[in-house]
């Protein structure tokens, strides 16, 4: 039982710097993007639908560092509950709890679909 108590610290451990790190680099990336030479709501006037992978290649290219480390961050945090059922597999296996194994993977499979999927469609 006091194992099981460990693992949840560890587990919430890592979630917690994940959540910091995520933010950190959210927060690097936006700033990093204001320019306070002008007036930084102008560029919310309009909005322009783009694929998320078009808009990676324009950031890598054009070398907008700070619009990838703010994907960087959004990824982190998108991965965050991903993280967070693996290492719930990992204890449902160590008791062999082999059902609760089996729908651990059904949810990692979803996710990883549910991700997947978002990226192949362009409005």
């Amino acid at each position: 039982m006091k194992q099981n108590g460990s693992i949840e610290v560890a587990t919430a451990k890592v979630l917690k710097f994940g959540v910091l790190i995520a933010g950190a680099l959210l927060l690097l990336g936006w700033l990093t993007q204001i320019r306070f030479s002008e007036n930084v709501f102008l560029s919310f006037q309009s909005y322009d639908s783009s694929n998320f992978v078009g808009s990676l290649q324009e950031a890598w290219s054009s070398g907008q560092w700070g619009v990838l480390v703010s994907y960087l961050g959004l990824a982190v945090l998108i991965s965050l509950p991903m993280v967070r059922v693996i290492m719930t597999g990992r204890v449902f296996l160590r008791d062999k709890e082999y059902l609760m194994v089996a729908s651990v993977a059904l949810v990692v499979i979803g996710l990883i679909l549910g991700v997947s999927l978002g990226f192949g469609f362009d409005h």
